[in-house]
């Protein structure tokens, strides 16, 4: 913490937005003037102001992720679809002695299976990051009045 001259106190933080997986996504400056040096519970009070002044901006990018998730999960699961109807065999009828068939037909289910719970899980996480929210500023320099 730095002495100033004048009657103010200039309290400066980091404010980051995070998705939901708790992944950074950005982080801003805040500044704040405060009229006398600040005490313990008035720099919370600040804390809480710069977290809401970045609301504002977090509500923005969500719903910016949010539209393209859309296209995004679409592109996803017709490119699962394309994989699975290549992979796909609607019936097996093995031969007598030979497991072959059988054996191929029941490899190309386990990789459509397997290609369909990739999607969901992919889409999951996306949907999890395109969660915005403000977490807890840091109060990175304080500049305070000289009294």
């Amino acid at each position: 913490m730095r002495r100033i001259a004048g009657t103010a106190s200039l309290l400066i933080f980091s404010v980051p937005l995070i998705d939901g997986s708790g992944g950074l996504v950005e982080r801003h400056i805040v500044a704040v003037r405060i009229e006398p040096s600040p005490t313990r519970a008035v720099v919370e009070i600040v804390r809480v102001h710069a977290a809401g002044a970045l609301a504002a901006r977090a509500r923005r990018l969500s719903i910016r992720l949010l539209r393209r998730l859309n296209d995004r999960i679409l592109f996803e699961a017709q490119l699962a679809s394309h994989a699975v109807q290549s992979l796909s065999m609607d019936e097996a009828q093995p031969g007598l002695f030979d497991q072959r068939e059988l054996s191929a037909f029941e490899a190309a289910r386990s990789e459509a299976q397997a290609i369909r719970q990739t999607l969901d899980n992919r889409r999951t996480d996306w949907e999890r990051q395109s969660v915005i929210s403000v977490g807890r500023p840091v109060l990175e320099v304080a500049f305070l009045a000289d009294r």
